[in-house]
């Protein structure tokens, strides 16, 4: 396939990849734009840094959540949850 020269992002992609550069600050920037409200950094990088998910930062993350609600979620993709 041969894209436009004129394109700079003639596929997408760029646009559909740029919130997985790993970082939480483009994270937060996706779900502000999103979900049109704040989401903490720190919980943020918390996830981003795979550290045990706690009542605490999920409260943070989503209030409408508990650790039960979610533990088959995270048990599926490998999560840990600390109790």
């Amino acid at each position: 396939m041969t894209f436009p020269s004129s394109d700079a992002d003639p596929d997408g992609a760029d646009w559909l990849f740029e919130q997985l550069d790993g970082q939480p600050m483009t994270y937060r920037t996706y779900a502000l734009e999103y979900w049109e409200r704040e989401i903490d950094l720190a919980a943020i990088s918390h996830v981003y840094r795979h550290e045990p998910l706690s009542r605490e930062v999920l409260a943070t993350l989503n209030p409408d959540l508990s650790l039960s609600e979610i533990a088959g979620d995270l048990y599926e993709i490998g999560y840990l949850a600390s109790e």
